[in-house]
């Protein structure tokens, strides 16, 4: 026993000693495992509606559009690097962009690992619980992240303004006009990325209203230029045609899920993560006993992730929202459970067992590494499969039906952007007028003002269900649709477009 005891030992002072090594490695399988994700399913409609409203941009046309074309129900953050790319690497902007959204979901698990450390005092046991946690869990939030759903992006960045105030409290950075300008830039990224920020925003302004540590004159200045940034982005963004109609006015006018879905919703997210919810109420019991005291730092956080946790709960009430907007808010709390964590282990854990459990700990995470890595290297075969396949399909479409407009779904745009077809209505976008728009589509339909359509036939079906959440009125979508339409029989066809290409009777 003693002799597994040393050993365990042995090896977790090995790994105390090469720490950065081991982050780096355990960042890296996270990262890898994020970008096979990604590239594997592809962009879906969180980031191929930024692509389409990009290229549009670049073919002289608007960002948004109040009816049937494909537009982010989001500010035009991504949009807006969507057309740098494009102009640069046109023909792998989706994969470019994939590269970067897991690398920003990479870096912000890093800023978290770093909090947690901080807060904790146990920079080792963050690395853990962090990846561990953050690796097995939250699942839904991964989804959309690595298919660049900006959440990340908005709390990274707000984690750098954080660091700058924190400079400018400890008298380590001089509050000047250097300052005012860094912290406008990354406000001003931050807010015309999504509209979460403005939870952002509220909390560092109730921080700053309250905070001790800040001369007046530092924070007005800071507040000052916050502030500034919010209303550069609001003129930026509202200037671009429908963008209020778009960003502001459809999702407010989504009504609310009933009580029982949002139970279940929750009540599932609870269960597929609930070690860390369980370690989450430890830290507001502690914290409420003041058995746990945290820092400025801390606290400046702690406001954050409430506002920001609080705006994506609610978003998750909403038709349209999920999973992804809970984890999206409730990750952000990650360091506090790691500080709870430490707590329990330090508290209720004598020497000896602590040196178990901390061997434990490290071989999981040793083992996690490992595991999301092979997965990662397993699934490599698929995503060149499928980027290949998305290939054929292009070149199918463009010798087929040349520079037809073709009805589509959010979810293949690339398919037919890297053709020679034009894309025409997205059956999937979040139009000014949900009533609207299904009528257009019924008419579209009706009418057969699209030829084809590249479209999933159970998704009519499942769209026809969803429209009674938005209004009383039952459209037969499907119906018209299996009357005026009738799938494409064509033996050359890649195996991946049957059941998904129809042309009008």
């Amino acid at each position: 026993m003693k002799k597994i005891e040393k050993l365990i030992a042995d090896i977790s002072n090995f790994i105390d000693e090469h720490y950065t090594v081991l982050t780096v490695v355990a960042l890296f399988c996270y990262f890898f495992s994020s970008l096979i994700a990604g590239l594997l399913k592809g962009g879906r409609w969180d980031l191929y509606q930024n692509i389409a409203m990009a290229d549009r941009y670049l073919d002289g046309q608007g960002f948004y559009y109040s009816s049937t074309e494909a537009s982010s129900p989001y500010f035009p953050g991504v949009a807006f690097l969507s057309v740098f790319i494009g102009k640069f690497f046109y023909p792998w902007r989706d994969y470019i962009l994939l590269v970067i959204a897991s690398l920003v979901g990479t870096m912000f698990l890093y800023a978290l690992i770093k909090l947690g450390g901080k807060f904790s005092g146990n920079k080792s046991l963050s690395l853990i619980v962090t990846i561990i946690l953050a690796s097995t869990g939250f699942g839904s939030y991964k989804s959309y992240m690595n298919e660049f759903k900006a959440d990340s992006l908005v709390l990274l960045l707000g984690i750098f303004i954080v660091l700058v105030i924190e400079k400018v409290e400890r008298k380590e950075w001089k509050c000047g006009i250097k300052v005012f300008l860094l912290l406008f830039c990354l406000g001003f990224l931050m807010d015309v990325t999504k509209q979460q920020a403005l939870y952002v925003d509220i909390a560092l302004g109730i921080y700053l209203l309250f905070t001790k540590r800040l001369a007046l004159k530092e924070k007005t200045g800071i507040l000052g230029s916050l502030i500034l940034a919010g209303i550069a982005d609001i003129v930026v963004v509202f200037r671009i045609p429908n963008a209020e109609i778009q960003t502001v006015k459809n999702l407010r006018d989504m009504p609310f899920w009933d009580i029982k879905s949002i139970i279940v919703q929750m009540g599932t997210d609870f269960k597929e993560n609930i070690l860390y919810f369980l370690f989450l109420f430890l830290f507001v019991y502690l914290y409420a006993r003041k058995k746990i005291v945290i820092d400025d730092l801390g606290k400046k956080w702690l406001l954050i992730s409430l506002a920001f946790g609080a705006g994506q709960i609610i978003g998750g009430w909403k038709t349209g929202g999920n999973a992804g907007n809970y984890e999206a808010g409730m990750i952000s709390f990650l360091p506090f459970v790691v500080t709870a964590a430490n707590y329990f282990y330090q508290e209720y854990f004598v020497e000896e067992k602590k040196m178990i459990i901390k061997g434990v700990l490290n071989y999981a995470l040793c083992a996690c590494c490992f595991v999301i890595f092979a997965v990662g290297v397993l699934r490599l075969g698929s995503v060149i499969s499928k980027i290949q396949t998305d290939g054929e399909i292009s070149e199918y479409l463009s010798q087929k039906f040349g520079d037809e407009t073709i009805m589509y779904y959010s979810d293949q745009y690339m398919q037919i952007a890297r053709s020679t077809v034009r894309p025409g209505m997205d059956i999937y976008t979040v139009p000014s007028n949900m009533k609207e728009y299904m009528h257009t589509r019924e008419e579209y339909l009706k009418n057969q003002t699209y030829k084809y359509l590249y479209v999933n036939a159970e998704y009519f079906k499942s769209s026809d269900d969803n429209s009674m959440a938005y209004f009383a009125e039952k459209v037969d979508t499907y119906g018209m649709f299996t009357r005026y339409y009738e799938e494409v029989d064509d033996p050359d066809m890649p195996e991946s477009l049957k059941g998904q290409l129809f042309v009008a009777k």
